[in-house]
Formats: structure tokens, sequence, C-alpha cells
């Protein structure tokens, strides 16, 4: 798939929902198996306010989550220092790690489908930053052969295109009470309704409660559209 036919899907978005799944299916046509996006607080580089992805083993995301969704994640930080993507092989090999980010790579490659990939800095206006992943590549020659410039511009043009589709700020009109709002930004950042629960000392049932009202309100059925939306209509604000 050429990065003009990427960038033609792109353009064709017209809600955030509809682009990102557009962009699961450009990856998977690139070859790769999976795809992730952080959306980070504005003007702090690695805190996550919401995380979408597609393709990933469950595990590996809970995990990603435990070890601070991004925070210690040495690839995030050298891509941002640098200004440009990088290989997770190539961040292990040619960088000094500290404890955490060693730990972190340690954690992590213990699942063989998170082992390499890629991540792109991303940059918006007013601090507005993000992450972007691609991983599970089917073949150690998708990577060596990437273009990293066209995947690049490719994410750079997604991300500023999902900034535009956001409606304006305030302009949410789904009625979700403060606490619901609440639950809905753990959603986001890929807490399950157990560590939802512990964190806001509930049972997990309540969460559970609370979800189903949160998917009732927002029309969707699943926590990544939720994610999508709680961004989109400024319920979820980087």
């Amino acid at each position: 798939m050429s990065i003009d036919a990427i960038l033609s899907e792109i353009a064709k978005a017209r809600t955030q929902a509809q682009l990102w799944a557009r962009l699961v299916r450009c990856g998977q046509a690139l070859g790769f198996g999976a795809i992730g996006y952080l959306l980070l607080d504005k003007g702090r580089t690695g805190r996550a306010i919401a995380m979408l992805q597609h393709g990933y083993d469950p595990e590996v995301v809970r995990l990603y989550v435990q070890l601070g969704n991004g925070l210690h994640d040495p690839t995030l930080r050298v891509a941002f220092t640098t200004g440009r993507p990088w290989r997770f092989s190539e961040v292990l090999s040619r960088f000094t790690l500290s404890k955490s980010e060693q730990l972190h790579k340690e954690r992590v490659n213990e699942f063989p489908g998170a082992r390499d990939g890629m991540g792109f800095p991303l940059f918006g206006p007013n601090g507005r930053d993000a992450y972007a992943v691609l991983g599970r590549p089917a073949g150690e020659d998708i990577l060596d052969r990437a273009d990293r410039t066209a995947l690049h511009m490719m994410a750079q043009a997604a991300h500023l295109k999902a900034i535009r589709l956001r409606a304006p700020q305030g302009d949410d009109g789904w009625q979700l009470s403060e606490r619901e709002v609440e639950i809905l930004r753990w959603v986001a950042q890929g807490k399950s309704n157990a560590a939802i629960a512990t964190i806001l000392e509930i049972s997990a049932g309540t969460v559970d409660t609370y979800l189903r009202r949160i998917f009732e309100k927002l029309g969707v059925t699943d926590r990544t559209t939720a994610a999508v939306k709680g961004v989109s209509t400024g319920l979820i604000r980087a």
C-alpha cells in the first residue's frame, strides 16, 4: 500500500472512529499485525491520558499499562528526544537505558509478539503530542525494508487529522456524570475494571455497572470505541 493511498484514506475519514478503523486496515496492508496510539498529556512526554491499540496480546497491553503506560518505555523517550522513529531493537542496542527502562523492556520482551516494532513521535499544536507504534510485523523483512520517513509522515498526518476531527471543547452532549467521566478516563488509559475498582475504592461490579451505562450513553459496545469518543468529544482532554 503506497503512502499516497494511505494519506487518501486518512483524508476520507469523517470521524475519529472512522480514522482509527482506516489506520488499522492500512497497518495490516503494510504487513503489521498490531498498531498502537498513545495520546499524551499536554507538555508531558510519556504521560499518557488515552491509549488505543489493535492486535496486541491482552497480556502485553495489561503489562504495558502496569509499567506506566509508556512512562518508562525507552523507545518513546528516544523517539521524542531525537524527533524521529526508531525500532525497539535499535534502541536497546544503541542507547543507554535507565534501570526502569531496562526493566520495562525485559518485562515486555517476555512476550515474543512484542519484541520488535517501530515507534513514532507525533507532534501537535499546543503540546498535543502522541506516540504511535507499529508492531507484530509479518516478517523480519517488513521492518528492514520499511520506509521510515513515509511511515512517519502517515502517522503524523493521522495525528493532526485526529485533532481536527475532535468536537468543539465542551460540546459532549452525552450527559455523563462526573463519576462516569472519571471511569471513562481510566478506561482510555487501558485500565481493567478490577484496576479501576482498586483506584476508586469501589467494587468491580460497580465499575461494570458504570461502564454499561457509559456504553449506552455513548452508543458504543466496546472499550476502544468508548475511548475514541471520549477523546473526540473532549470528555478526555489533552
